[in-house]
């Protein structure tokens, strides 16, 4: 399966399932998501050992990140692009962090 790298290298874009790990090969924004896809509110959360972020309800993810700082950085940007909420779930999955763009 090819992988395809964001605009930094920071992290690798697609679609999955289930699995992040496994990306598709799909780029039509800047950040990685596809424009119909917004609306929901922007996730990061951690599988493996990676971080991630996704539009909460849709399969599509933008990562891996090695750090937490990066993952976050990327999510709350793309949340203030789409003007929505960033949620940052911690290592047990629960909500740490969530911040309101819709105003901005």
């Amino acid at each position: 399966m090819a992988l395809e790298r964001d605009a930094e290298g920071a992290g690798l874009i697609g679609s999955t399932e289930a699995d992040p790990s496994e990306v598709l090969q799909s780029r039509t924004t800047s950040s990685g998501f596809l424009p119909s896809m917004n609306g929901g509110d922007v996730e990061t959360f951690h599988q493996g050992d990676e971080w991630w972020n996704r539009i909460g309800g849709c399969p599509s993810v933008q990562g891996p990140y090695r750090t937490l700082l990066r993952a976050a950085e990327d999510g709350r940007n793309f949340a203030r692009d789409i003007k929505t909420v960033h949620v940052i779930r911690g290592l047990d999955d629960e909500v740490v962090e969530s911040h309101n763009y819709s105003d901005n």
